[in-house]
């Protein structure tokens, strides 16, 4: 289990983020996220459950990955984390085509298509990547994907309602 987030810097002036684990062993955070370049890295909730790692990719584009509190990379290529509900263990993501690499061609979409997704605490999708925004309605505890007059209502399990 990672405890701590540990930064330093090489004498060429290059700046590391290590996960520190309960052994006292420590991850060096390129690694996890395939040798991007990590700009910042810290806990996501207060729980101290999930981590989120800034990165560059290697066009120099930033993303975000998600990672567990055992230093596992649930998900990475995300532009931005629209919404983190810490009841549920959800995300709502927002990614681009491009970030999902061959898979962009399941969800029918262009590299610069910008998508939305929910996805669960193991990095699965609960409502998969498309291009209508998506809300969660905290009274109805159900999620509202659309535009406009014409919306589509999810549960937390992503079966559709209406």
């Amino acid at each position: 289990m990672i405890v701590d987030i540990v930064i330093r810097e090489t004498p060429e002036g290059e700046v590391i983020h290590y996960l520190l684990s309960e052994d006292e062993r420590e991850f060096d955070l390129r690694g996890l996220l395939f040798e991007d370049e990590v700009t910042d890295c810290d806990w996501l909730d207060e729980e101290q459950r999930f981590l989120v790692a800034a990165y560059n990719d290697w066009e120099g584009k930033s993303n975000f990955a998600i990672l567990s509190l055992h230093g596992e990379l649930l998900r990475k290529g995300i532009r931005q984390i629209r919404q983190y509900i810490p009841e549920q263990r959800l995300f709502i993501i927002e990614q681009t085509g491009a970030s999902l690499g061959e898979d962009r061609f399941d969800y029918q979409a262009e590299e610069d298509d910008i998508l939305f997704a929910v996805m669960n605490d193991t990095g699965d999708y609960v409502i998969e990547p498309q291009p209508e925004q998506i809300f969660y309605n905290e009274q109805e505890t159900a999620f509202g994907v659309g535009s406009g007059q014409e919306w589509i209502i999810y549960d937390l399990k992503g079966k559709r309602i209406s």
